[in-house]
């Protein structure tokens, strides 16, 4: 595994990913993270503050409906609060880790790219297919999901976080690294 920390930026300021592929190298697939709503972190959390909300709004109309009191609806006044941090930390957790990967396969390699939240560098992790032991794919219930590199893969670095159809990119993987070996 390579890694190097400065990658150049093609005009729409996206990584360019062509200057890294060696001489007959070909592309095979190239995409980038797209977290869902359900993916962990803030936005599991945001899910769980909107859910409160809306119990304890739930909750007040009930309340002044089992009473034939309409002074119990104040408490939705406090509903909304729940709610609005809810949202806030799910466009915080598309906004941090939305589009800041870039993944590659060649016939070769896989390919990682990645902006930090904070810095302008990005950092290029290159992965040789023949001689990756193991991959293993973690899906989601739209079919999203996370391939990890190697047998003592660390998730963060060496993943194909959070894209679309990842078992189909995961099986473009297995097929890539039978070619690899046979080489």
């Amino acid at each position: 595994m390579t890694d190097t920390t400065k990658t150049e930026l093609t005009k729409a300021g996206r990584p360019d990913i062509t200057y890294l592929l060696e001489p007959g190298e070909q592309m095979i697939w190239q995409g980038q993270s797209e977290p869902t709503t359900g993916s962990s972190g803030t936005g599991l959390y945001g899910w769980k503050f909107i859910t409160l909300g809306a119990v304890i709004a739930a909750i007040a109309i009930l309340y002044a409906y089992i009473n034939q009191s309409p002074s119990a609806l104040f408490v939705l006044v406090i509903a909304p609060i729940p709610v609005a941090v809810g949202i806030t930390m799910l466009q915080i957790q598309r906004s941090i880790t939305s589009r800041t990967s870039e993944y590659c396969l060649t016939n070769c390699h896989a390919i990682i790219i990645k902006k930090p939240v904070i810095s302008t560098d990005y950092t290029t992790t290159i992965i040789d297919m023949a001689a990756t032991d193991t991959v293993k794919m973690i899906e989601q219930g739209d079919g999203s999901g996370t391939l990890v590199f190697g047998r003592n893969a660390n998730e963060e670095d060496y993943s194909f976080s959070d894209i679309p159809n990842v078992t189909e990119v995961y099986h473009m993987v297995q097929e890539l690294q039978a070619s690899a070996r046979q080489k």
